[in-house]
């Protein structure tokens, strides 16, 4: 066991993450939520944008320490959205059919605690599989009102 664990410990973060993309891509928007939550937390509202502008996630820091999100280069594909009713939620734009039911196998595989929807006309629109548009606008909601941690 000792040995495993140092394994572990000594082999480089791109060794030990995850390669397929349907993975990385759920991984990623859990660690988006989480850093969306941080952020209301500190601030008492969500960011407006992921990374490219002084008050964004990345450059106020809250992704500094993930090495999922600083190994990768999709985060650029990832964006806030604001739904009228719904409040805001991290959102992948014109995600595929196929991609989208892989990360939701995904989420199904991790117990599907997470409710993944389509972001459409300024609203969220529930998704079950099979998907069938062609393109998705896949969203994971924000909780309006985040617990203090």
């Amino acid at each position: 066991m000792l040995a495993k664990l140092r394994d572990i410990r000594e082999r480089r973060a791109a060794d030990i993450m995850p390669t397929d993309e349907h993975t990385v891509l759920f991984g990623l928007f859990l660690t988006l939520s989480k850093a969306a939550v941080s952020y209301y937390r500190d601030y008492g509202n969500y960011p407006t944008i992921i990374q490219g502008a002084p008050d964004g996630m990345v450059e106020k820091g809250y992704l500094e320490h993930s090495e999922l999100a600083n190994m990768t280069n999709v985060l650029p594909l990832f964006s806030i959205v604001i739904a009228e009713y719904n409040g805001y939620g991290i959102c992948l734009e014109n995600c595929t059919s196929s991609i989208t039911e892989g990360i939701l196998e995904r989420n199904s595989d991790m117990g599907g605690k997470l409710h993944f929807m389509d972001h459409k006309s300024d609203r969220y629109v529930t998704l079950t599989p099979p998907i069938r548009n062609d393109f998705i606008n896949l969203t994971l909601p924000l909780p309006l009102k985040p617990k203090s941690a």
